[in-house]
């Protein structure tokens, strides 16, 4: 049971200045002002053996009210020569709910070495607030006069933050063909993890949930890959587009080991073709086609004996996450 509404307005203002030929600065400002309502039960099954059901009876998370973001931004640009042009700057965040701010440093470099050929390198750490609803679990405790005490575990989860670097190279043709290719890393910091090392829990591995127990901002993350698109733009009325991806993501809870968490599915493509025809006078009919193939989902094997033995469902020890679904396919 859940219900989430968020209203928000943005409020920004920009200065951008070219000094020189060679220089210019582009800084800015965004406050964000927030109304939030919230509220999350997890209700057991029919079935007493649910397992999960049982950890999550009675937990709730809850909330209302205001709060806000600031952020500030400044950016330089310099072109070295007329080939290599370099940018650096930074980018300050700050979230009002639970007072904590990031300040993130950003560098970047392109080297075009001509009309055809560019190379790119990118540093920078990258932060972000999690959703607001994942600081506000209610947790119930009993006390010995047959009353209760309810405090919020979460409210002061830190906010995640990554460093990445990327290096990128590509390759345009005069008749509107682009090739590019990124090589990069992630490496996530403040990950919400369990507290227990003996529970795998990362927040990382969920899809719109957040926590409903109690966690800390003790986890690590690592993604890493590479990334090719081939893209012909449209010229004589035709275009296509294919784009891949072959990557790993894992995270490091509490018990120090790395893990693939559940959406490192190994590698991600699409492919998407279409072709115009003009009847003129503004009339124009587009067809085409997208093909995606994805590797599945990753989950960790089903223990049978366990499993029939206690009723519910049990994973091989050793072996969470190993375990991939089928491919996913659509046209």
């Amino acid at each position: 049971l859940d219900t989430t509404r968020e209203n928000r307005i943005y409020a920004t203002y920009v200065f951008s200045k070219r000094f020189s030929p060679l220089f210019r600065l582009k800084t800015g400002v965004i406050g964000n002002l927030i109304q939030y309502d919230f509220f999350q039960m997890v209700l057991p099954r029919r079935t007493s053996t649910d397992a999960w059901a049982s950890r999550f009876w009675g937990t709730e998370a809850q909330g209302s009210g205001f709060t806000q973001t600031a952020q500030a931004y400044a950016q330089g640009i310099y072109n070295v020569t007329e080939k290599l042009t370099m940018s650096g700057g930074f980018h300050f965040l700050s979230l009002m709910q639970n007072m904590t701010a990031s300040i993130d440093p950003r560098f970047s470099a392109k080297y075009q070495f001509n009309r055809n050929h560019r190379l790119s390198l990118a540093l920078g750490k990258y932060s972000q607030h999690l959703p607001l609803p994942a600081f506000s679990y209610v947790k119930i405790d009993s006390l010995p006069n047959g009353g209760t005490e309810s405090s919020t575990p979460n409210a002061n989860l830190k906010m995640l933050y990554s460093n990445h670097a990327i290096l990128s190279y590509q390759y345009s043709t005069d008749d509107m063909l682009k090739v590019q290719t990124e090589v990069y890393v992630q490496d996530l910091h403040n990950v919400p993890v369990s507290p227990n090392p003996e529970d795998l829990y990362c927040f990382m591995n969920t899809n719109s949930e957040f926590p409903v127990f109690t966690v800390v901002s003790e986890g690590r993350g690592l993604n890493y890959g590479i990334d090719l698109a081939i893209e012909k733009m449209t010229a004589k009325s035709f275009y296509f587009l294919l784009t891949g991806s072959l990557f790993a993501a894992k995270y490091q809870p509490l018990n120090g080991e790395w893990y693939h968490n559940r959406y490192s599915s190994l590698y991600v493509t699409a492919f998407t073709a279409g072709k115009e025809i003009d009847f003129r006078k503004g009339r124009v009919l587009q067809f085409g086609a997208r093909l995606i193939l994805n590797g599945g989902y990753r989950y960790t094997t089903l223990d049978m004996e366990e499993s029939a033995k206690l009723g519910y469902y049990v994973g091989e020890e050793g072996a969470y996450n190993q375990s991939r679904m089928p491919n996913y396919w659509r046209i």
